[in-house]
């Protein structure tokens, strides 16, 4: 399980190339930088959602 951390930023990027996933990318108050993975943009904007309300998801760390 995820340990919770304030989060100082998100934002959702979407792919350069068709081929590629859309990512929600989470900055972190020690100047990590976490990120993942998505189909759709729809699913890293809830994602991202749900981090902006507390409700940090497990993420996976790059």
């Amino acid at each position: 399980m995820a340990t919770k951390k304030p989060i100082v930023g998100y934002a959702v990027y979407g792919p350069p190339i068709t081929g590629l996933p859309h990512l929600a990318v989470t900055l972190l108050p020690d100047g990590k930088v976490e990120a993942k993975r998505f189909d759709s943009r729809e699913a890293a904007e809830e994602y991202s959602s749900e981090m902006a309300k507390g409700l940090k998801p497990d993420t996976v760390k790059h």
